[in-house]
């Protein structure tokens, strides 16, 4: 008979605890002069973190320019609604996209930095794309 996760948990936690704590602690490294597969890592995530919240910025732009505009209320509901489904289908694609990039690493440390670079450069070009839909001109 096997252990119930209930008796395992702890165990679980004890060997898991070390290493979050360790990830907890990486935010004082200097991306500048990062060097070890951790370190890259840390600074991946940051550049992803940050182009995340560019995306988030230049939808919400969107979103309010939707509000803004002249057409009839049916169409801002209508372009509101294929914006939700187009980001969604996009997000999926990103995601997909970067776990075949993280496949080219397949064994490799860098895997999860090569995976989240990519989904920072595609986010990078979606952030662009949405802030020429806020304003065309």
């Amino acid at each position: 008979m096997y252990p119930s996760i209930r008796s395992v948990a702890p165990l679980v936690w004890a060997l898991l605890a070390p290493a979050f704590a360790h990830a907890q602690s990486q935010p004082s490294v200097d991306c500048r002069k990062a060097f070890s597969t951790p370190d890259i890592g840390v600074c991946a995530q940051r550049d992803f973190d940050a182009a995340d919240a560019r995306l988030n910025g230049a939808y919400q732009t969107l979103q309010a320019s939707i509000d803004k505009s002249d057409i009839p209320a049916d169409a801002k509901a209508d372009w509101r609604k294929a914006l939700v489904e187009a980001q969604r289908r996009w997000i999926a694609f990103r995601d997909a996209e970067c776990i075949v990039t993280g496949f080219e690493w397949y064994g490799g440390s860098g895997r999860s930095a090569a995976e989240l670079s990519c989904k920072t450069g595609l986010t990078d070009a979606r952030t662009k794309q949405l802030r020429a839909h806020t304003d065309p001109k």
